[in-house]
Order: C-alpha cells, then sequence, then structure tokens
C-alpha cells in the first residue's frame, strides 16, 4: 500500500445541480486505509457509519456540505447515495488527471447520458448522474458480476 493518503480534489458545491441538492440523500466520507488499500468510507454527519442502502444514515445537503466545510480537514468529501428515480454511473481510469482529458469511449457515455457529471473525488474517473430505473426483473448485484 502507498503509505500517501490520496488527496480529494475539493468540493464544489456551486456545480451540483438544485435537482440533486434538494434531495435527503447525502452523507460525507473520509479515506481509510483498509488491506493495504485506501478506500472511501461513508460517514453520517455524527461521524457515525452511513450506509448506501439505509436511507436513515442519509441527510439533507446544507448539513452536509456543512459538516464537510467545518470539518478542519477530517472529512474528504460529500456523497450522494442513489435511489430512485436517481439513478449513478461511475466511470473509472478515464481522465488525465493532468490535462483534463476524457478517454473517448467515456465521452461518448457522457454525451449519450447527456445529465450532470462531474469529475470523480481522485481526479481519474467521472460519476454521472441521471434519472432512470433499472430494467424489470434486473438485479443490482447482476450488474457487479
Amino acid at each position: 500500500m502507498s503509505n500517501n493518503r490520496p488527496q480529494a480534489l475539493p468540493v464544489q458545491s456551486e456545480n451540483i445541480p438544485p435537482e440533486i441538492k434538494s434531495a435527503i440523500q447525502w452523507c460525507t466520507w473520509k479515506y481509510v486505509s483498509k488491506d493495504g488499500k485506501w478506500t472511501k468510507v461513508p460517514l453520517q454527519v455524527d461521524g457515525a457509519g452511513a450506509k448506501s442502502n439505509d436511507p436513515e444514515t442519509w441527510t439533507d445537503f446544507d448539513t452536509v456540505l456543512s459538516a464537510y466545510s467545518n470539518s478542519k480537514n477530517r472529512l474528504d468529501g460529500i456523497s450522494f447515495m442513489f435511489a430512485p428515480p436517481v439513478v449513478g454511473v461511475d466511470l473509472d481510469k478515464c481522465r488525465d488527471p493532468k490535462t483534463g482529458e476524457i478517454q473517448p469511449w467515456a465521452q461518448e457515455i457522457i454525451w449519450s447520458l447527456n445529465s450532470y457529471t462531474e469529475i470523480s473525488p481522485s481526479g481519474t474517473g467521472v460519476h454521472i448522474y441521471a434519472i432512470g430505473s433499472l430494467p424489470s426483473g434486473v438485479d443490482i448485484g447482476m450488474l457487479n458480476e
């Protein structure tokens, strides 16, 4: 494992669309070393663990932004927890952090979805937010195989 803790890009809250900001689907996160790798751990604003499948652990945008802004660098970012009708696409290793160039395959996906897209905290990928749902009979676990 690299001993160097990853440096997340700063949150640019002004770029997040109001439709996403208005959802009560937010948490904070920080980098934690696990099994020799740095991983992003979702947290509630009180420091307890947040869960992607438990809305009781999510809060509103203003609360997480305040917690992040006032954390004196104890938190690395804010996260949106996906729940219908908002879905997300995570494209990894598709962006050069020095030049900002997006790989052609990823640019095609971004253009075809024509939705809010942001640079991932690492600077090497992108996150796409869209309104949608999985086709009937498709389970999220099937997509991860």
